[in-house]
This record gives C-alpha cells, sequence and structure tokens, in this order.
C-alpha cells in the first residue's frame, strides 16, 4: 500500500506485505494498524534528511509477539547528515516492541538506532564516515571553484 492519505479504517499489514507511505516523503494515518509477523514497513527519508515517511495510528498500534519479525525498511538517497525522525505515531501499543528491526541496508548509514517511545518510534541513523569524509571534500571542491 503506497500514497499519502488520511484513512479511518483500520489497517492490517499481513505477512509480506508492504506499507510505503508517499510517493517519496509522505504520510498515512490510520485509525488502528496491525503489523502481522513478516510485515514490512518502507520508511523513505529524503536526500537532506530533513524528512521522513511518518504512520500514525490515532488509536492502537498491534506488533506480533515474535522478535525481528516486523522490518522497518529505510530507503534514502546517500547523504551525510545524521537523522533522526519519528516514523510510527500512536496513541497506545500492544504487542512486543522486539518484533522491530531496522533495515538501514545501501543506505550509506551505520551505527542504527531504533527507540520504542510511549506514544512512537524514532529511527537514528549515522552516516558512515568515508560519506561524511565524501560531503566535505565536495565542499572544499566546490568553494574552491568560487
Amino acid at each position: 500500500l503506497e500514497g499519502t492519505s488520511t484513512n479511518l479504517g483500520f489497517l492490517t499489514v499481513e505477512t509480506a506485505g508492504t506499507i510505503a507511505p508517499g510517493a517519496s516523503v509522505g504520510s498515512q494515518t490510520w485509525s488502528d494498524i496491525e503489523f502481522q509477523p513478516g510485515a514490512v514497513y518502507e520508511c523513505d527519508v529524503d536526500a537532506d534528511n530533513s524528512k521522513a515517511d511518518l504512520l500514525t495510528s490515532t488509536g492502537e498500534l498491534m506488533l506480533p509477539d515474535t522478535a525481528n519479525s516486523v522490518t522497518i525498511k529505510v530507503v534514502q538517497t546517500t547523504s551525510a547528515a545524521a537523522i533522526s525522525k519519528t516514523v510510527l505515531a500512536y496513541d497506545y501499543m500492544t504487542g512486543s516492541t522486539n518484533a522491530l528491526v531496522l533495515d538501514f541496508s545501501g543506505t550509506g548509514f551505520q551505527q542504527p538506532a531504533l527507540t520504542v517511545g510511549a506514544q512512537g518510534v524514532t529511527i537514528s541513523l549515522v552516516p558512515e564516515p568515508a560519506a561524511a569524509l565524501a560531503a566535505i571534500f565536495a565542499l572544499l571542491l566546490a568553494a574552491r571553484r568560487k
């Protein structure tokens, strides 16, 4: 399921199913959201890390009890900036927070962190040192050309 929308219904992301708010960075709001084991939340982060997808439940977020069974897959172009963004918001949550696992492969980030709070899930990513050095080099090169 893709796109930006506000829905008043119940969303179930089934086994092998994927939810991806927005065409790039966007948001979806549902009354209740259930992730079944094997579900994927594809979360876009824009190139300058100022925005990320947001999936909101105005009621309950239901997670399975199976550890590492719901993947939050980060999709992003290369950036040298660190990011910390709320990507899931909810009124209350049931199930196990250990169900969530972060997939950041191919993003150029390292040291991922997934923080589960009382009303939201935040992802934090730090760029690889090589990406940061490449960005600094590009800035120096641009400054030298002026």
